[in-house]
């Protein structure tokens, strides 16, 4: 059987050499050794997942996403960022690719106090 990870409305699956998303309304297919991922911290509820597929090798999940990277964009609870995590780390090492997953801070807020 191979990995799968289900939340909510978003399944993936691994499928041979690739990693098969489907969304209610949309299906994405990524080659796993060009798979790209990165996690962004929204506030202290959340996390921004980008998936995408890198035309650059590099490793699989890091803070650095640039225009050479396209995929999808989806926000994800907090407490199932470990899930993820799990299944892209087993896939980056079946695939014998490296692993940089970091997750990145939480923006700071672009307005402070009034007044002083």
């Amino acid at each position: 059987m191979p990995p799968e990870l289900v939340r909510d409305d978003v399944t993936m699956k691994v499928d041979g050499d690739a990693l098969d998303i489907f969304f209610p309304m949309d299906t994405k297919r990524y080659l796993l050794s060009r798979l790209a991922v990165r996690l962004d911290r929204q506030g202290k509820q959340r996390y921004q997942l980008y998936i995408g597929q890198s035309v650059e090798p590099g490793p699989l999940s890091s803070w650095h996403w640039d225009a050479t990277v396209m995929g999808s964009i989806w926000v994800i609870p907090v407490e199932d960022e470990p899930d993820y995590r799990a299944l892209f780390t087993e896939r980056a090492a079946f695939c014998g690719r490296t692993v940089d997953i970091e997750v990145e801070p939480a923006k700071k807020k672009l307005f402070g106090k009034r007044g002083g």
